[in-house]
């Protein structure tokens, strides 16, 4: 399924350009604006799927053109006869491959893949900085390991200012992210983190991937989680999801015939009614407090 704009398309460019116009709008001089990201994890991520639906469509297509351009100059010397041979496919020239249909061998999928993707993700971050060059751009909010491969995470770090991710674990530490970190030397900021408590179930909730006991043990987790992240001189900061409990019913899109209908888990700060989960806020509260003296306290014993 092709689900990505057509970037070599000068139509859709044109129109991309338009809307991101329209959204920022008069944002791009607000000082309360940290950054932009467009779309959200996995959604951003190029799929091996999506690159073989375009070289699916018709010969006129744009991205199919630059993706088959690539693969005769890049991946095979400008030969289309020895393209024709490894895909094991029929062209004399590149008139006759355009108007094919074919399914390259799984290592140049993965190269075409990369390429789609850096072309896409270069095209969004240009975009974003020349209609916007008084703020940051965040990225797509990748997820570590939700992805085809850690080449994703690599392939956004060169377009983009801060490396903007999701991740629920138990603890901010990774093994890795340390190394995807180290490796690209870029800021990163987690966007999405949380331990919903799942009450043993008395309260109607749903267990999450990474669930708490309680309000004072999702508090005790966060504790861990901001100390870890404080320490860490990629981090530039990291967003607790989110700060009220999804509805008993569930958050929805629509309606059905179960008694929820989508995502119902206790992720918030407050209650579905508005109080505050005293036990998890005061160690909330607490740990934000600590964050600078962490912080400088983690600097001092950087090597120098």
């Amino acid at each position: 399924m092709v689900k990505h704009p057509d970037v070599f398309d000068p139509a859709v460019r044109a129109t991309f350009r338009a809307e991101l116009e329209g959204q920022i709008g008069s944002a791009r001089s607000d000082p309360r604006v940290l950054g932009w990201s467009v779309d959200n994890e996995y959604n951003e991520i190029i799929t091996r799927g999506e690159i073989t639906g375009i070289l699916a469509k018709p010969a006129g297509t744009p991205a199919k053109r630059a993706l088959l351009d690539y693969a005769v100059d890049r991946l095979y010397g400008g030969s289309v006869a020895d393209l024709a041979h490894a895909w094991r496919i029929s062209a004399g020239d590149r008139a006759s491959l355009y108007g094919l249909s074919p399914v390259p061998p799984a290592a140049d999928l993965d190269k075409l893949r990369c390429f789609y993707a850096d072309r896409y993700y270069a095209f969004i971050y240009q975009t974003v900085r020349s209609i916007d060059p008084n703020h940051l751009y965040l990225g797509f909010w990748i997820m570590p390991e939700w992805w085809q491969s850690e080449e994703d995470w690599r392939l956004i770090a060169r377009h983009c200012d801060v490396i903007g991710y999701d991740r629920y674990a138990q603890e901010y530490a990774s093994p890795l992210l340390a190394r995807l970190q180290a490796e690209t030397n870029k800021p990163t900021l987690c966007g999405e983190f949380s331990f919903p408590p799942y009450y043993e179930g008395q309260r109607g909730f749903a267990r999450f991937q990474v669930s708490s006991r309680n309000d004072a043990d999702a508090g005790d987790m966060y504790h861990r989680w901001v100390e870890a992240a404080a320490k860490d001189p990629y981090c530039v900061g990291q967003i607790i999801f989110e700060y009220r409990d999804q509805p008993l019913t569930g958050r929805g899109p629509g309606h059905g015939v179960r008694l929820t209908f989508g995502e119902h888990f206790a992720f918030g700060l407050v209650t579905e009614t508005d109080r505050p989960k005293w036990d998890m806020v005061r160690r909330v509260h607490a740990a934000n407090l600590n964050a600078a003296k962490w912080r400088l306290e983690a600097s001092t014993r950087q090597p120098r």
